[in-house]
């Protein structure tokens, strides 16, 4: 009986012990992504998606004007500074999904969104990325989010978003940062 009761503890003490790891890793990925998103120029980064419309439009970083390029390399220094195994990246609501996001924020929509800036050395511009329920809060009240842990065909995650404006302060796209748990 003792054994039992001591095996019950252990793993309330271990579910406690994971929780708290998660909750400081999404306070430090949050704390990231609000830090960086002011540094992104809302104006310039939708004049690039509106004047580069086509998926894989920019197959090199270097095609970017020099505003461009020093935007795609705060997200890259950003990466190595704080440590994070996984790209930072700017997402914008496809035009033709944004109806029916609008419709239903708060369940998932395939294909939604698409990719602008990654912090990655190769452009990933323009593919389409799925819409979370999280991310409702960020692209349609100007606030940022994280995510609880959350699987998809890559992995196990735990996400935080902040707001990209324009200069009217209007969202124009989002910036997420992306964590793994086993990196933690």
């Amino acid at each position: 009986l003792l054994l039992f009761g001591l095996s019950i503890w252990l793993v309330q003490e271990l579910r406690s012990a994971r929780g708290a790891v998660e909750a400081n890793e999404q306070a430090r990925i949050h704390a990231i992504a609000v830090t960086l998103a002011p540094r992104l120029d809302g104006e310039l980064h939708e004049w690039m998606a509106q004047t580069l419309p086509e998926r894989d439009a920019v197959d090199d970083w270097g095609q970017l004007s020099a505003r461009g390029r020093a935007m795609q390399d705060a997200l890259a220094k950003a990466v190595v500074a704080n440590g994070l195994t996984s790209d930072i990246y700017t997402l914008r609501l496809r035009e033709e999904r944004a109806r029916a996001v609008k419709a239903a924020p708060d369940r998932a929509h395939a294909d939604a969104m698409e990719f602008i800036l990654t912090s990655g050395e190769n452009p990933y511009w323009r593919h389409t990325y799925e819409y979370r329920p999280e991310m409702a809060a960020t692209l349609f009240e100007g606030r940022s989010n994280t995510t609880p842990l959350y699987e998809d065909e890559h992995g196990h995650w735990l996400s935080a978003y902040a707001p990209v404006r324009n200069s009217a302060g209007e969202v124009v796209a989002l910036l997420e940062v992306d964590e793994p748990p086993e990196a933690i």
